[in-house]
């Protein structure tokens, strides 16, 4: 996984950070799906049912409108806005919410 972000003020201050990190996964299977996610209740992001225990999480809103909500069933803290991801390892299930209306989310988890 790499990352690179460049941010340029509207004052004119600038900031660069960039990394990348090889992921070591001991477990053999990933699951790649896209869901529709709600706005009336967490959804728990589908793993499959060979996944063991869940690691490194790629999540991305592909809805063009509307935020979601991703984390721990009723604990949120990470907030995707439209065409938004995130890349993270986690220690549970994760859940996501939609914000006013159903969005597509893309996902990958894989075994830790």
């Amino acid at each position: 996984a790499s990352v690179s972000l460049s941010v340029k003020t509207s004052i004119g201050t600038s900031s660069d950070v960039n990394g990348s990190k090889s992921i070591d996964m001991t477990g053999t299977h990933i699951t790649h799906n896209i869901q529709d996610v709600g706005s009336g209740g967490p959804e728990a992001l589908v793993e499959g049912a060979d996944l063991g225990t869940p690691g490194v999480y790629y999540i991305k809103n592909l809805d063009a409108v509307n935020y979601v909500s991703i984390g721990l069933s009723g604990q949120y803290s990470i907030k995707l806005k439209p065409g938004e991801f995130c890349l993270f390892r986690a220690a549970a299930a994760i859940y996501a919410l939609a914000n006013g209306a159903t969005c597509k989310v893309e996902y990958m988890v894989l075994e830790d």
